[in-house]
Formats: C-alpha cells, sequence, structure tokens
C-alpha cells in the first residue's frame, strides 16, 4: 500500500512492498544483500530495517504482467531522497482485485473513496 499512499490515497500501511525482478526460488540474492547492509533478516520475504520500518520483498504479483513490462510502465516517484519506480495506482488496483484476500478488498473500498 505504500504505492497508494505515495500517491494519495488515504491509509497507512505497517509495511512497503518492494518488486524484485527475480524468480522466487533466487530471494537468497535479495536476503544477502540485505544481510550485507546490515537489516534484520525476519523471513525469506521480510526484512526489518534500522528504525523499524518492515520490506516485504514479493517475487509476483497477482493480476499483472511480468515484472520488465509492470516496470516499464511505473511511476517514478520522490520517496526517501530518491526517485523509484512506482506501480500506478490503476495497477495496483488491478492487482489487488486479482489476490482477492479480505485486506486487498478493504483495500478496495478505500480506492474508491467515501
Amino acid at each position: 500500500m505504500a504505492a497508494g499512499v505515495l500517491q494519495g490515497v488515504p491509509v497507512t500501511t505497517s509495511d512497503i512492498d518492494f518488486w524484485i525482478g527475480l524468480p522466487p526460488g533466487e530471494h537468497d540474492r535479495v536476503l544477502n544483500c540485505c544481510h550485507k547492509i546490515g537489516v534484520r533478516l525476519l523471513t525469506d520475504h521480510v526484512v526489518e530495517l534500522e528504525d523499524g520500518t518492515l520490506l516485504n520483498f514479493a517475487y509476483q504479483v497477482d493480476g499483472l504482467h511480468g515484472f520488465e513490462d509492470e516496470l516499464g510502465r511505473a511511476k517514478r516517484m520522490h520517496w526517501l531522497s530518491s526517485s523509484v519506480p512506482v506501480l500506478a495506482l490503476g495497477r495496483l488496483i488491478k492487482s489487488k482485485e486479482a489476490a482477492g484476500r479480505p485486506k486487498d478488498k478493504v483495500h478496495l473500498v478505500i480506492f474508491d473513496g467515501p
């Protein structure tokens, strides 16, 4: 939901999702990089930064095209002194519709507004 927050969706999020352009079996490469910079490894997909921020690494996203295709569609946004690619709201909505988890259904209501 951090992508939504960056685009003005009035919601908070407990973690930041990063879509990684690697197959799921390659998560050790990402975790090794995280270990080298001193973050706390919690699971194969979640790390905790020094300030307590949780990063959740995703290796596939429901309802969307492949990583490279979606990266080409992504918006560039300013976040933590950097320019980062962010899924546009329409793509984020599409992924939440496809996932269909209870928390995604709640998020979709928030996207529609009051």
